[in-house]
């Protein structure tokens, strides 16, 4: 009883400790055959890799991707205790919670406790922003390697959808990710598998894209992995005899000892889908699925700001020009524009937004918001449609605009590298990438 009191008060005096540092922090204990176990986390944890404390633990002391990195992480403390290897680097990556791996620094103190013939280690992590199911590429030492950098999931409607994605990555189901076109279907897709890579390691995955007709002669699995995952994209466009193909494929594998997981992205519900002949009854009946509804970009309200500044941010350093800032107007327009073409829509209008600005204060021109007096300004009225191009088309007709502007001339105060404030080796570089021709008439000093 008294023992038992004793180990509670400990356990107790242990979390308060850890949870007193604003770090996320781990205490692994060492067994008599120096076995590491990790004993606690503290609430720090949830904030960089999005599991709680206790999920953590429990995380660790399966089979899988959490408890191979902490493995990894000891045996790097284990090296770096040696006279030989203290200078060697101290940094690790672990894997938070929604699958996206992160990178720290870490600090570390071993010590023997006088109550208990055992060894711990305490190891402090270094990290400057937070992962887990909001991680959107922290600064610092913190370097995320997800899947699609430009996925944000700030908004309570799409925090929703990822703890439904969440589920599928955990649980013996499959999934059915639905939504509008252009609303990330693949990209959750993706993301599931790369959540189920993170918990049993080695997986194999089949990625059907496009709605292309599959070929399962050619579909196999990798040698020591026990888990595939079919994804299939835009699976309306498949036919109903795919569907028994693919069937068969999953059916033989799991008779052979292999766990199948199938993620469909498709506009359509199952049930909708085999009403019109696409699915065979035995993907209704003889499969679980748990379907993902994505919310289209107009609901996503608080996302909306944030990607296209993730957007206009990649651009700026494509084109090698410092991050555009927000004006007023623009921010008012993202907020209240419908966005039926959802994120692609978004992508596009900010790439030419970025292109079109004068100043570092990016103006969003959305043809359906603009208010214009008609009768004051006539040439409107034949103004042409809004039309789509690839970004790097966008590019190079913007730079031959400029070279056009400045007669050919690159270098100098009135050139063209001067003018996009980037240097002229830069502009160059882009030129060619870009399969842009110039002709430098000015001679170089």
């Amino acid at each position: 009883m008294l023992a038992t009191e004793h180990g509670a008060l400990t356990n107790s005096l242990w979390r308060e400790l850890l949870d007193y540092l604003p770090v996320p922090a781990l205490l692994f204990r060492i067994g008599d055959n120096d076995h590491a176990r990790l004993m606690f986390a503290n609430r720090e944890i949830e904030n960089v890799l999005g599991y709680t404390p206790g999920e953590y633990v429990l995380e660790s002391e399966s089979e899988g991707r959490v408890q191979k990195e902490l493995n990894r992480l000891v045996d790097r403390i284990a090296e770096l205790s040696h006279s030989d290897a203290k200078n060697g680097a101290q940094h690790c990556e672990l894997t938070s919670k929604v699958g996206a791996l992160v990178a720290f620094g870490f600090s570390y103190r071993i010590f023997r406790s006088k109550s208990a013939n055992n060894h711990f280690i305490v190891v402090t992590l270094d990290a400057a922003g937070k992962a887990g199911n909001r991680q959107r590429g922290a600064g610092g030492s913190a370097d995320i390697k997800s899947l699609d950098d430009e996925f944000i999931d700030g908004s309570e409607v799409m925090q929703g959808a990822m703890n439904k994605a969440w589920f599928i990555a955990t649980q013996p189901v499959h999934g059915w990710i639905m939504g509008e076109q252009g609303t990330g279907r693949t990209t959750v897709a993706l993301r599931i598998s790369r959540m189920i890579e993170a918990r049993a390691g080695d997986i194999t995955v089949f990625h059907c894209k496009g709605g292309n007709r599959p070929d399962t002669s050619e579909w196999k699995v990798a040698p020591g992995s026990r888990i595939a995952i079919i994804i299939l994209d835009n699976a309306d466009s498949l036919r109903s005899s795919d569907f028994d193909v693919i069937k068969n494929c999953i059916d033989g594998w799991t008779a052979g000892g292999i766990s199948v997981k199938v993620l469909v992205t498709a506009p359509e519900t199952p049930e909708r889908m085999h009403a019109t002949g696409h699915l065979p009854e035995s993907w209704i009946y003889g499969m679980t699925f748990n379907t993902v509804l994505l919310p289209p970009l107009r609901q996503r309200g608080p996302d909306i700001r944030e990607i296209a500044s993730s957007f206009t941010k990649k651009a700026a350093a494509l084109l090698g020009i410092r991050e555009p800032v927000w004006d007023t107007a623009a921010e008012e327009q993202l907020r209240r524009h419908t966005w039926p073409g959802n994120i692609t829509e978004l992508k596009t209008r900010t790439g030419r937004a970025l292109l079109t600005a004068k100043s570092r204060a990016v103006r969003l021109v959305l043809n359906d918001e603009i208010k214009e007096d008609k009768t004051s300004r006539p040439e409107s009225a034949g103004q042409e449609p809004f039309e789509i191009i690839p970004f790097d088309e966008m590019s190079a007709k913007y730079l031959r605009q400029v070279l056009n502007h400045t007669g050919g001339k690159i270098y100098g105060k009135d050139g063209a590298a001067a003018l996009l404030k980037l240097k002229p080796t830069t502009l160059q570089s882009k030129l060619i990438r870009l399969g842009v021709k110039y002709t430098d008439a000015v001679v170089r000093e």
